[in-house]
Formats: C-alpha cells, sequence, structure tokens
C-alpha cells in the first residue's frame, strides 16, 4: 500500500534540506563570534578562511552581518520553502494524472463512469429515479432518502458526479504553467481534490503566501528564523495532510 506520493517526498527532502542548513548556520555564526573574540584577545592569530570568499573579513563588518543573520535566514527560508510546497500541489496533482495513465485516459475513464444511457435504459435499470424526479416535496423527504439510498447501492451516477470528467480538465488547467497561481493552492485541494474544508489550513496558507509576497517584493525585510522555522513545520503538515487525502481516494487502481 501507499504510504507518501512522490511529490511529498521530494518536498520532505527539500524542507529537511533547509532545516539542516539552518541547523549548521545555528551553529557556525556562534563559532565564528568565539573565534573573532578569542582574536581579539590575541588567543589566537586569525579567524579561518571563508570557503569561496578568500580571506576573512573585516571584524566589524561580520559582526554587523551577523545581527541580522537570523532574519536574514528566515526569510531566504520561507520563501524557498513555499516555492517548494507550489510545486508541491502542482507536482501531486500531475502525479495523479500519471497514476492513472495520464490526464486524456483519466477524462475517458470519467467519462466512461458517468456514462448517459438512454431515458428507457436507465429507468429500467433506476426505477428508484422516478420520485426523485420532481420538484422538491417537504413532506416526501423520508420517501427521497429511501430512493436515494436504494440508488447508492446500485452504483448510481448523481448529478453531482457527472461533471467529473470536465472537472479533472479544470484540475489541469488549474496545476499548468500558465493557469497556476499560489493565491488558488486552497482552490485546488479543497474544491478540485474534494480534501474537506479546513479554515486553520486555509487562513495559514493564506497568511505565510502574503508573507512570501511581502518579502519577494521587499515590503517586509524582518520575518524572524524561529517564526520562518514554525511555518515550515506548517507547510510540511499540510502537505501531509494532502498527501494522505490523495493516497486514500485518488492513487487507486480502477481500470
Amino acid at each position: 500500500m501507499l504510504i507518501n506520493s512522490k511529490s511529498y517526498l521530494l518536498l520532505r527532502s527539500y524542507i529537511q534540506e533547509s532545516l539542516d542548513y539552518a541547523y549548521l548556520t545555528c551553529h557556525a555564526v556562534p563559532a565564528l563570534n568565539a573565534y573573532i573574540k578569542a582574536v581579539e584577545k590575541g588567543s589566537a592569530q586569525k579567524i579561518p578562511n571563508p570557503d569561496h570568499f578568500g580571506q576573512p573579513g573585516d571584524h566589524s563588518r561580520l559582526k554587523q552581518i551577523k545581527e541580522s543573520y537570523k532574519d536574514s535566514l528566515g526569510r531566504f527560508m520561507l520563501i524557498s520553502t513555499f516555492s517548494h510546497f507550489e510545486a508541491y500541489v502542482q507536482d501531486v496533482v500531475s502525479e495523479i494524472f500519471d497514476f492513472h495513465g495520464g490526464l486524456a485516459s483519466l477524462h475517458s475513464l470519467a467519462k466512461r463512469r458517468s456514462r448517459v444511457e438512454t431515458r428507457s435504459d436507465r429507468l429500467a435499470k433506476f426505477p428508484e429515479i422516478k420520485p426523485l424526479s420532481e420538484s422538491r416535496k417537504s413532506g416526501k423527504q423520508e420517501k427521497y432518502r429511501k430512493s436515494i439510498n436504494q440508488l447508492e447501492s446500485k452504483g448510481f451516477a448523481f448529478p453531482s458526479q457527472m461533471a467529473s470528467a470536465y472537472g479533472f480538465q479544470k484540475l489541469a488547467e488549474a496545476i499548468s504553467k500558465s493557469g497556476f497561481r499560489a493565491s488558488r493552492i486552497c482552490e485546488i485541494v479543497f474544491d478540485g481534490l474534494g480534501m474537506p474544508h479546513d479554515v486553520e489550513i486555509e487562513d495559514n496558507i493564506s497568511r505565510i503566501r502574503g508573507v512570501r509576497n511581502d518579502i519577494a517584493h521587499g515590503r517586509r525585510r524582518e520575518y524572524h528564523l524561529s517564526k520562518s522555522i514554525d511555518d515550515m513545520k506548517l507547510m510540511r503538515k499540510y502537505a501531509l495532510l494532502i498527501d494522505q487525502h490523495i493516497i486514500d481516494y485518488f492513487l487507486l487502481i480502477e481500470d
């Protein structure tokens, strides 16, 4: 049985790489600070040479940079992680299509599942349709429910299921290069994939997207590393919830 999609495993590895980088940096900066103090006290000759930048930098410049490194690192990590989260949403929908042999194959299967029969054949196969084919009457709810239950047991395709082929087309358009927008992530997840709506998820994704936009457009210079790590963990958590829904309802062999 599938545990995770390939798309989620890739996202998880990217997030772990970012956390590993933050972990390394949070060790390196205090160590550098201690080395600078040792040099200034005369107990060390000089700080080690940096990778890729030749000679050690001026102490005053390094001290200036380290004062804001947590905000800088927080901003860079949030931008990077949200970009990977966006890519996950696109990639996992594509993975659904690929699992079923491609969009064309899935579209064809959806049309077959919701195939239209002649009126006479349909009524002969599903006579329980008759009491439901009328304007709703308040006193007949029990009778309606009985017919609906009987139809469900026979695998009847209800009106809400008849547009599934069109829905897959729209889902493909929503994740396309020209059609995808970060603002559509919740629309894709809740409306396109049918995941139960969650206000917390929607609010936090919208908030993180807003922070990402503010950082990317230079409207926000401060975003502490601790906040960024908290948001990374949220994105990983939400991606896993989305993934579990997709594993349960979409990555199933049906043809």
